[in-house]
């Protein structure tokens, strides 16, 4: 069962069903593994894949003045850079990392030094190069791709220059590009893709829309999550793709952060005027149906006690942040109605405990190695987390 507790009827005689192998969170807790080295400080890690041996796409910086951002492709203490596509091959550049594949393949975004100015673009690499992929307007950094699954197709966000937003956007094997649109028929709304799911027959995109509130001026908006038909490509976003929020309420904002093969999707929900929930919506639940929050930590109160999930695997294990006024936390949750927040600090080797911080769970794999970023002796690095047997 993906959902490992269902209840039946609401009085005498309701019965209660709970899957023995319902995920658990490692007895004995995991390793910690930094994944930096001498001539790769390692500051962010964004995905990791299912290989048996996992690759993880990390960005580092450099020992330079000033500091340039580089990705590159981690696996098994082996780093392999990412150099732009040939176009953009210049002494100074960025390039990040977002995600990663089984196949190995990376994409991101980066901006060279050219002619005088900065020139951005989006990029895939498939392991023998770097193919930058078709741009419609400008690519900040801070949009792009942010994900690509097993068949080679690839999501995130980019501007559209003729309306003056940012759309949620595919890019084909190819490279070329198509808007996705948004949960409104309102060309100045924002969208935006997060993830999709890596199965052959679905293609299922999730991720936040602006959409028209029903007898609400057009220029006030709120922001909910989506998730896209089944088909043989990343579908359009259409309205009945809304998947409301947990309150129920048109005016709440929720958003879809990640995807499994069960379509079960995380995220956040508004839990109120001033705090956000990490929260999970079952794989076929209709708006505003199907969904749970997940617990956070203790501490703080009002807008600096919030959580988001970034993460999911199919056996129903969830990771992100919670935040609160000791600041932010890595944690994992199982996927039980209401589950409580796991503190990842307080699972790794005690004698790690000292030096690391770890404040952001980014991804988790099917075998449940999770990576993600904190501080380690004070500086940012990036983590991945091995269960101890």
């Amino acid at each position: 069962l993906a959902h490992p507790s269902y209840r039946f009827g609401a009085a005498a005689g309701t019965v209660n069903i709970t899957d023995d192998d319902s995920p658990k969170i490692p007895a004995n807790g995991y390793t910690i593994t930094d994944l930096g080295d001498f001539f790769h400080n390692v500051t962010e890690a964004m995905g990791i894949n299912n290989n048996t041996v996992p690759q993880i796409a990390t960005t580092y910086s450099t020992p330079s003045t000033p500091p340039y951002l580089r990705a590159d492709r981690w696996s098994n203490g082996t780093h392999t850079d990412i150099f732009p596509p040939s176009a953009f091959l210049s002494s100074q550049y960025y390039i990040i990392g977002q995600a990663i594949n089984d196949s190995g393949w990376v994409v991101g975004s980066g901006s060279s030094f050219l002619n005088n100015q900065w020139s951005s673009y989006y990029y895939l690499w498939n392991e023998t190069d770097t193919v930058q992929l078709q741009t419609p307007a400008t690519a900040p950094l801070n949009t792009g791709p942010r994900a690509i699954n097993d068949a080679g197709w690839i999501v995130g966000s980019a501007m559209n220059s003729s309306f003056n937003t940012f759309r949620a956007i595919r890019w084909d094997q190819s490279g070329t590009f198509t808007f996705l649109g948004a949960l409104s028929a309102q060309q100045t709304f924002s969208s935006f893709a997060w993830a999709l799911s890596s199965s052959a027959a679905a293609h299922r995109v999730v991720g936040e829309s602006q959409f028209d509130l029903p007898g609400v001026s057009a220029t006030t908006t709120a922001s909910h999550a989506f998730r896209t038909r089944t088909g043989t490509a990343p579908l359009p976003v259409i309205s009945s793709d809304d998947l409301g929020n947990i309150l129920a309420s048109e005016t709440s904002s929720s958003g879809a952060r990640a995807i499994n093969s069960l379509s079960e999707v995380v995220g956040y929900c508004a839990f109120s005027a001033t705090e956000q929930r990490a929260s999970y919506k079952d794989g076929n639940s209709v708006k505003n149906k199907g969904w749970s929050t997940l617990g956070i930590l203790a501490g703080g109160s009002g807008s600096g006690l919030s959580s988001m999930a970034l993460g999911l695997n199919d056996a129903g294990l969830s990771v992100g942040w919670s935040r609160s006024s000791t600041g932010y936390k890595a944690v994992l949750w199982e996927n039980f109605q209401s589950p409580a927040a796991t503190d990842l600090n307080l699972k790794i080797p005690v004698a790690d405990r000292s030096t690391w911080v770890l404040q952001f769970a980014t991804a988790i794999n099917s075998s449940g190695k999770i990576v993600g970023y904190g501080l380690k002796n004070g500086s940012q690095r990036a983590f991945l987390l091995t269960p101890l047997p």
